[in-house]
């Protein structure tokens, strides 16, 4: 039995309060994040690959890896966190397709693949690093409930009351 479930069978005197846990807790919110990620790696491989769908696929999966993460944050009030997100997925594909771009020009090979593949890169760090680091929240655990009841009986009164924190 863990220390909440013995904690909620001990007898305790008049007054005394159940022990709550200390603290904020952490919260994981990056499953919508990893979801929308998904979709977006899967549309941009559809383009890859399939000449056709290219426009309406790339038109679809980069929005959908650009916003995925930082509306999630919105959406779970860490606003600086939402924002953070969108430099990261705007910054870190841009770097790759610097560092792509020291490739080119050598005369080994194509250079459209060099960039595309550093960008790649880019885009892989940033939703790592947004769900691994960015994706929490601190949860203030629920207040315990309590009943206390009272009895006061006297010559004059009998009093009987309960008072509670709910």
């Amino acid at each position: 039995m863990t220390e909440p479930e013995a904690d909620a069978f001990t007898i305790r005197r008049p007054g005394q309060m159940q022990s709550a846990p200390h603290g904020p807790t952490r919260h994981w919110y990056g499953l919508p994040i990893l979801i929308t990620d998904g979709v977006a790696y899967i549309l941009l491989a559809t383009a890859v690959t399939d000449e056709k769908s290219r426009p309406f696929t790339v038109t679809l999966s980069l929005p959908a890896y650009a916003l995925g993460g930082p509306i999630t944050h919105a959406a779970n009030g860490n606003w600086g966190r939402s924002g953070l997100s969108l430099l990261l997925r705007a910054g870190l594909p841009f770097a790759g397709l610097l560092v792509g771009s020291g490739g080119c020009g050598r005369g080994s090979g194509d250079c459209a693949e060099s960039l595309a593949t550093m960008a790649i890169v880019g885009m892989g760090v940033a939703s790592m690093i947004d769900v691994a680091a960015l994706s929490w929240k601190s949860v203030e655990p629920p207040r315990a409930a309590s009943l206390q009841p009272s009895l006061v009986v006297s010559r004059d009164v009998t009093w009987i009351g309960a008072s509670g924190r709910f």
